[in-house]
């Protein structure tokens, strides 16, 4: 992971105003962009489209939104304009990434710029998470927005991940931003659920828990099941969904790998099967 280290990670987050902005209070919030400066994912291309330049808007903000518009798209790279041989090597190429990207490590390139989804969990207003701080806490945005050091705070949080070089006990799971915009880390070691079972009320705070990243957001299999099921997330392994059994709707999921392999899905009476 020695060569992650060189690689600039940032993610790309728009900050609101200066005036306090609501945040969002969904269970999973809409997927956000990480932007890797100077790395490459390599492989797992479906899609690949000259950049011609634009007057205010980037090679890396263009393949950014492309692959924020594609729902199969998890992850993309963006080459320098110059940078490749070949007949349009006069222009920045932008390569988007199916789900399985998202686990692939980064490897150095200095004329390419890479990025993956994520998705962060719920914010918790006026809740606290106490304990299980990571040493580099407390990082301080005294001089930012409650807002906006929440942004920053959960950005950093999504950032600490073993993809990025950070050791497992050095990774985090969720966030606490205090009255007072101190940025409180906390590890990973946790699930979602003991995080919200130990939350404490706390007026001024504002937390939250990172559900890093979107394998949920790999491509749906094919199959007759989509006519009577709804909900549906597919892990690339795993397929989840809601389905009705003529009477009810159950929660029901089916191994995507082993027997189910490539094979069409249907719903039998509530519970999903392979045929």
């Amino acid at each position: 992971m020695r060569h992650l280290l060189r690689c600039l990670s940032i993610l790309l987050l728009t900050l609101p105003a200066r005036a306090e902005q609501p945040l969002r209070g969904d269970l999973f919030a809409p997927p956000e962009m990480t932007a890797e400066w100077g790395c490459t994912i390599p492989g797992m291309d479906y899609h690949w489209q000259t950049l011609f330049p634009a007057p205010t808007v980037g090679a890396a903000t263009q393949c950014r939104q492309l692959c924020m518009r594609d729902r199969d798209c998890a992850a993309y790279s963006v080459t320098r304009a110059g940078s490749r041989p070949g007949p349009g090597r006069r222009y920045a190429v932008c390569y988007l990434k199916d789900h399985r990207a998202l686990r692939r490590p980064s490897v150095a390139d200095p004329d390419v710029v890479s990025g993956r989804k994520i998705r962060i969990s719920r914010v918790l207003h006026q809740t606290d998470l106490p304990g299980n701080d990571l040493p580099v806490s407390p990082i301080s945005y005294a001089r930012r927005s409650h807002s906006e050091a929440v942004h920053l705070c959960r950005s950093m949080c999504a950032r600490r991940t073993t993809l990025y070089g950070y050791r497992r006990a050095d990774t985090c799971g969720a966030f606490t931003v205090t009255e007072r915009n101190a940025c409180w880390l906390k590890g990973s070691g946790l699930p979602i659920g003991a995080y919200l079972r130990t939350r404490r009320a706390a007026g001024g705070m504002t937390s939250g828990v990172i559900t890093t990243f979107v394998a949920m957001e790999a491509p749906l299999p094919g199959g007759s099941y989509v006519r009577t099921c709804a909900a549906c997330r597919s892990t690339g392994t795993q397929l989840r969904c809601r389905c009705h059994d003529g009477s009810r709707w159950k929660d029901t999921s089916v191994r995507l790998d082993g027997p189910c392999r490539g094979r069409s899905i249907t719903n039998r009476n509530g519970a999903l099967r392979c045929d």
